[in-house]
């Protein structure tokens, strides 16, 4: 039995017949092509798994490439449809490997049934046990074989420096002295706005996601139709979360956010002094000691004329007043109930405050922030920003750093005038009551055209959003006294409301000389003649005492506004 070769085969054709030695045969070379099949189904599932493609796909694709010139400007739109395309050539080989393991399988039952019902059971029994042997020993060679070859394409895929992000040092502000890891500076230069991928869909979420289809299904009343769309999208569904459980490292680029948020826990829970926060401009992250921030934090907190500690969280009592305001709104018939339930809350939950980082400015002072949209204020504000926006129209505003860029490569810089740069020191924590009201009369006859709400309570409603704005840090509780919160919806067409008239006020009604003036929320950029610009200064800030700029001026014909570099 040990010899399986032409003497064993060929005593079994003389003893059993020619098909039973066919059966013989057929058993055990389908046993081999078996445990090299499953050896490769295994590999090429990896392969999937971890966004790699086994050599003979990539070889095959390489001809295509020489159809286009270097430096084709369609080279990534191939690189993408190839992709796709060695995507789509993986998963028909992994499905065809599945069919061929089937094929397999029943032909090797259908051998065994010939085996046993026409040899002796001993011979058949003994046959099929050293098959086993053979199926363990042949697998294991396989793996052994395929386990370097993934190795080897796992360890080349990085070298494709076009797949995985680059470190961007500009981008990290380091004001520690704790060397950051590689990993982690990479990983932070991608910038807070970088969703990090998916690998555990948490049940909760699963739950709530297949309770909103079924609300959204019942809405139609026909039955029929709610259940063919409950097959297709349960369908989907299941497709996704099979995808999200099989695919955890599906490209380079998951396996390196993988590695790098690993490093990146590991690096804070060895530096619990550290906290990392976004910078105020500029989309940098700032690495601060935690101490340093919570006594920047503090400081600004401790203003008497701004903040003030509250005994406690005063959430239920604006949500109810809140609530009643809407109700009077309603009762003079000025909104309808889909509006009243808009505006309305009923579980509002106090807000916390932080700091972002100055880090274009000495010893990072802090800009507060207050992410109001749990704030019972937060809906309310939003409908009044609504109307205030709706007529606003502005001379002098930039949406965007690239309106900037345009205008100023269309513009020429006078003789003897530099570029300044003026700021106001904290705007939203620094705007009247007073000028608010005053900006808001001024303008109401634009205003009224949007809105039922006559002028009286249209500023009673204003009053309550800025009168109501308070949050938490620490466990402790604080109200702002004076001013807007940075990150009210409210807040920055308030600023635009009273930039505005400042510039109409000094720009207009005044004898100095500016030619070019404009402006992004609190940040001016002016062309002033050089000898005038502290006397430009001194008027802005005569405007208001709240309303105090600091001036920052060009160095060799550029200076930094709004994310770019104006130069002439």
């Amino acid at each position: 039995m040990a010899d399986l070769h032409g003497s064993f085969f060929k005593q079994i054709e003389n003893n059993f017949g020619h098909d039973t030695a066919r059966a013989y045969k057929d058993y055990a070379t389908n046993n081999i092509k078996l445990a090299n099949m499953s050896v490769r189904k295994d590999f090429l599932l990896n392969c999937r798994r971890n966004g790699i493609f086994p050599a003979h796909i990539i070889n095959t694709l390489k001809c295509i490439y020489p159809l286009l010139e270097e430096g084709s400007p369609y080279i990534p739109k191939l690189d993408r449809l190839v992709g796709r395309f060695k995507k789509a050539l993986l998963n028909i080989e992994i499905q065809h490997t599945f069919h061929k393991i089937s094929k397999l399988k029943h032909s090797l039952v259908h051998a065994k049934q010939v085996i046993e019902n026409n040899s002796s059971s001993a011979l058949s029994t003994e046959f099929v046990q050293t098959q086993q042997t053979a199926f363990t020993s042949r697998k294991a060679t396989a793996e052994s074989t395929t386990r370097s070859k993934l190795n080897r394409l796992l360890a080349a895929e990085p070298t494709n420096s076009a797949q995985l992000p680059k470190r961007n040092e500009k981008a990290v502000f380091n004001s520690t002295t704790v060397t950051l890891p590689v990993e982690v500076q990479t990983l932070l230069s991608m910038g807070p706005k970088f969703a990090l991928p998916i690998h555990r869909l948490q049940p909760n979420t699963v739950y709530h996601l297949i309770a909103d289809i079924e609300s959204v299904l019942r809405t139609n009343p026909d039955k029929a139709i709610q259940d063919r769309n409950r097959c297709l999208i349960g369908t989907r569904v299941q497709n996704f979360l099979t995808r999200t459980h099989l695919q955890e490292a599906k490209t380079p680029l998951e396996r390196f956010c993988g590695s790098a948020t690993f490093s990146m826990k590991k690096f804070l829970a060895e530096h619990p002094e550290i906290c990392i926060v976004e910078s105020d401009k500029g989309k940098k992250m700032v690495v601060m000691l935690r101490q340093d921030y919570d006594t920047k934090m503090l400081d600004l907190l401790n203003e008497p004329n701004t903040y003030k500690i509250l005994k406690t969280d005063p959430t239920s009592r604006i949500q109810n007043t809140v609530n009643n305001m809407v109700k009077r709104i309603a009762h003079l018939g000025l909104i309808d109930q889909h509006t009243v339930r808009t505006l309305q809350t009923h579980t509002a939950t106090c807000p916390r405050i932080y700091g972002q980082p100055k880090a274009h400015k000495p010893n990072l002072p802090l800009r507060p922030v207050v992410p109001t949209i749990t704030a019972p204020t937060y809906n309310l504000s939003k409908f009044i920003a609504k109307i205030l926006q709706q007529t606003f129209t502005s001379q002098y505003n930039v949406a965007d750093s690239f309106t900037f860029a345009n205008f100023i490569n269309q513009t020429t810089i006078p003789p003897d005038h530099i570029l300044v740069s003026f700021d106001v020191v904290s705007l939203f924590t620094n705007i009247p009551n007073e000028l608010v009201r005053r900006s808001i009369i001024f303008r109401w006859t634009e205003i009224k055209q949007g809105t039922n709400i006559n002028l009286d309570l249209f500023l009673e409603m204003v009053e309550l959003c800025m009168d109501s704005s308070y949050f938490r840090f620490r466990d402790k509780y604080y109200q702002q006294t004076f001013g807007t919160a940075m990150g009210s919806p409210l807040s920055p067409i308030l600023a635009d409301y009273i930039t505005e008239d400042l510039l109409e006020t000094v720009v207009k009604n005044s004898d100095l000389n500016i030619p070019i003036v404009k402006k992004y929320v609190d940040d001016l950029f002016l062309v002033l003649p050089r000898t005038e610009v502290q006397n430009v200064l001194d008027t802005f800030n005569q405007y208001n005492a709240h309303l105090q700029f600091t001036v920052e001026k060009e160095i060799d014909g550029s200076l930094p506004f709004l994310d770019t570099l104006a130069e002439y």
